[in-house]
């Protein structure tokens, strides 16, 4: 298994990162899948919660490429401070 970070740049891993929900839950009729549009967005710096937070991506594949997991860890500074 390798785990690797998803950069924004990275239009592959990007969109592996999106689309390994639909695939995992695609025969769940209870799934509500996100935008994926919205899901665009998270990867764009330009994405309000940045402007207060940090957040980073990574994706689980075994060694052929397959995805077997996501993971989205996010910081909301804001939040934080206050809390």
């Amino acid at each position: 298994m390798k785990i690797h970070q998803v950069h924004a740049k990275d239009r592959r891993n990007r969109k592996a990162f999106i689309e390994f929900p639909f695939a995992l839950y695609k025969h769940t009729p209870q799934w509500v899948p996100p935008f994926r549009n919205d899901m665009h967005g998270i990867f764009k710096p330009s994405h309000p919660f940045y402007g207060y937070g940090d957040g980073a991506f990574l994706l689980a594949t075994d060694n052929g490429g397959k995805v077997l997991g996501r993971l989205a860890m996010a910081n909301n500074t804001r939040y934080n401070d206050f809390h």
